[in-house]
């Protein structure tokens, strides 16, 4: 075979350069998108990917996107060694699979328009050709849930395997060499380790053998029958994999809400709406929720259609095979997920489209060739532009989690997942109880009995205050999933909130055993250890907790307050000043510091920071009482008894009555100093300190009698 003239490989070059321009440019806008949905089962609470050795062996029998997909979740893996925990990373690693299949697809349309069938009729064009329909691909707003919707890899990732072991075959079709056949057997069985669609790519393979390479079914078996054998045989561990999987957690299959027939009249009109997003893609959702249709008024001309459809691909297999091939490629590769065997958790799902999307953007494109002629470029152009910026600002509404939610909401109204995530994120990430009230009650007026959402609206509760309520909804949901973690470290929170630290710590340590990497299970129980004064076990949750968010400041004051009660000042001073770099008004940061410095014996810096803390919040009581010890331990006594009988009015203590007494003392104000010893023991008739000072003071009453 002659080698690649310099002048088209490098026009190859540069065309693949663009391509992968114009990707970023359309998706670069989404690397900062959180972690969403189904990603934190999959990412940040996946211990299997936290080590390469684990990284084939997925969390299974429950359903979470990487179950019984070990090519996914080993992606994941490698993702997580190259590039961290932060899900940036993994958006660079999404877009880099994206970008791979888009100029897969390109190679494998050029070769395919450079065949023999059609080589008199697009040789001329099939660069240019078979580049624009790789592009209007890859920057068509359709594909954003595959590429920004981190664990949608899934089926970016098996589409890239798909359109490598198309191109595989067609390369070895071409030479019959021993490498291209391991090749493409080789990702082909891997494609079976990523996504359960990939089931199709034999019966494709062959249909693409028969139609542009040997011309019909049985010399497609003659002349390579041993490679058909072949990736019919990666089969073999794709059903081993799903059946290991018991249906992936019960979130496929036939169940009391969808059965087989419902679920087909459902498909039916899904796939109608998926052609007109394909022509509009004005109304994408992440999630159209478990939404079974039941009118018929809808189902049967959207299932006529569909039908109609089906039966033109049937009937020109026969006549036209060339041209029935794209309605194969559409039809077969939708069949896994989008026909009899119900997907109970997602009935519709746009992420479905990632490579049928192929064959009808094809199609389009071929016929503006045909329809336009030597013009066709420059409405093609228009229209990858067109996508491109409608791209971009789809990825936008990935930027925050309120926003996507709300855009859920807007487009689904009744989809109860929506109303809860948009909740357990006002609740969680906005601390907003009201806002999350709201829309928890929202959820359970759809779905009453979803023991995550009656969780976390008792949370909700007990953060407005409502804690007899509260508690009686977290509890309720203990009683409806008793092995579920999350809801243990629900009840765990509720306890701690409520201040029964011992009671809270064995239901968040039980939540930790399934979620070692829960960064807010390891605050919580952080938090809960040094309320019960066990600081050096609370040390390595504060550490785990602050690796996943190191400027999270409620952390950063509570760490540093341990380390200041095991006399590791430095550092201490250290979180406090993080906390202060990241809130300058930080009214705990402020307190704490002053704290530490006044313990450091840096007074004069200790007592700049306690004003700060008492200027700032003039109300808190804890912040005005350090700063009361600080004066009285500088010399500052009339400040401080004027500090401390504001504060004993707000909140009677025997404490504080004790040290205003030793402080009028320090004055001579010695019948003020009696009044108010023993208005602290009439407090506490026990306490040790004002019964001694009390005593002193008669004593020396009695031998210094006043005049």
């Amino acid at each position: 075979m002659p080698a690649p003239r310099p002048q088209k490989t490098a026009s190859l070059a540069f065309g693949a350069l663009l391509l992968v321009a114009l990707i970023f440019a359309a998706y670069h806008n989404n690397f900062n998108g959180p972690f969403i949905f189904d990603d934190l089962e999959s990412i940040p609470q996946n211990i299997s990917i936290r080590h390469l050795d684990t990284s084939f062996s997925p969390p299974d029998g429950n359903g979470i996107t990487v179950s019984s997909r070990p090519v996914l979740n080993a992606s994941f893996a490698l993702n997580y060694a190259l590039t961290g925990r932060k899900p940036t990373g993994f958006h660079y690693g999404n877009l880099l699979i994206h970008a791979l299949a888009a100029l897969t697809l390109w190679a494998v349309v050029r070769r395919t328009l450079r065949s023999p069938i059609f080589s008199e009729r697009f040789n001329q064009s099939a660069t240019q050709l078979s580049w624009l329909i790789a592009a209007l691909w890859a920057v068509h707003p359709l594909q954003t849930e595959s590429v920004t919707y981190i664990v949608q890899r899934a089926e970016s990732l098996v589409g890239l395997f798909y359109l490598l072991t198309l191109y595989g075959f067609i390369r070895y079709a071409a030479n019959r060499s021993w490498p291209w056949f391991l090749f493409t057997s080789s990702v082909c069985l891997l494609g079976m380790g990523a996504k359960e669609v990939m089931a199709t790519a034999p019966v494709i393979i062959f249909l693409y053998d028969r139609t542009f390479v040997s011309g019909s079914f049985r010399a497609a078996w003659q002349r390579h029958g041993k490679l058909h054998l072949c990736l019919a045989s990666t089969l073999i561990l794709l059903a081993v994999l799903v059946t290991s999987g018991h249906g992936r957690g019960g979130s496929v299959g036939v169940n009391e809400t969808v059965s087989s027939w419902g679920y087909l009249c459902t498909q039916a009109v899904a796939i109608i709406h998926y052609l007109w997003l394909t022509v509009w893609p004005a109304q994408l959702n992440i999630d159209y929720g478990t939404l079974v249709e039941k009118n018929y008024a809808v189902i049967i001309p959207c299932g006529l259609a569909v039908i109609g459809a089906l039966s033109a691909t049937a009937f020109a297999l026969v006549r036209r095979p060339q041209l029935s091939f794209l309605g194969a490629w559409f039809f077969v590769i939708l069949a896994p997920s989008s026909s009899v065997i119900p997907v109970v958790t997602q009935t519709v799902a746009e992420h479905r489209m990632y490579l049928s999307l192929a064959a009808l953007v094809a199609g389009a494109v071929l016929l503006a060739h045909r329809w336009l002629g030597r013009r066709y470029w420059m409405l093609l152009a228009l229209l990858i532009a067109s996508a491109s910026i409608v791209t971009f600002q789809r990825n936008v509404v990935y930027q925050n989690e309120a926003t996507l939610w709300q855009d859920v909401i807007t487009k689904s109204p009744n989809n109860h997942r929506a109303w809860s995530n948009l909740g357990i994120y006002r609740l969680n990430k906005e601390k907003n109880p009201e806002g999350a009230k709201h829309d928890l009650e929202k959820a359970l007026q759809i779905s009453p009995d979803v023991p995550e959402v009656i969780n976390s609206l008792g949370q909700a509760l007990i953060k407005l205050g409502r804690h007899e309520e509260g508690l009686a909804l977290v509890e309720k949901s203990l009683r409806l999933a008793p092995n579920a973690p999350m809801i243990h470290a629900g009840y765990g929170w509720a306890l701690m909130e409520l201040g029964q630290y011992a009671q809270a710590l064995p239901y968040l340590e039980k939540a930790l055993t399934i979620l070692p990497y829960d960064h807010s299970l390891h605050y919580n129980i952080a938090n809960t250890l040094m309320n019960l004064q066990r600081e050096t076990e609370a040390e390595p949750h504060f550490i785990v907790s602050l690796s996943e968010s190191p400027d999270e400041i409620d952390a950063l004051n509570n760490y540093g307050t341990v380390l200041r009660r095991l006399g590791r000042l430095d550092e201490a001073i250290a979180h406090f000043n993080h906390v202060l770099a990241l809130d300058p008004s930080s009214v705990k940061g402020h307190n704490n510091l002053g704290v530490a410095l006044m313990m450091q014996g840096k007074s004069d810096q200790g007592l700049n920071h306690l004003r700060e803390s008492a200027r700032l919040d003039p109300t808190n009581f804890e912040t005005r009482l350090n700063l009361s010890r600080a004066l009285a331990q500088t010399g500052h006594f009339e400040e401080t008894i004027t500090l401390c009988e504001t504060l004993v009015q707000e909140k009677p203590d025997a404490d504080l009555y004790n040290n205003l007494g030793m402080l009028y003392g320090q004055l001579g104000l010695l019948d003020k100093a009696g009044r108010a010893f023993g208005a602290a023991l009439q407090l506490d008739p026990n306490h040790p300190a004002a019964r001694e000072n009390e005593a002193k003071l008669r004593a020396f009453l009695k031998t210094n009698p006043p005049r």
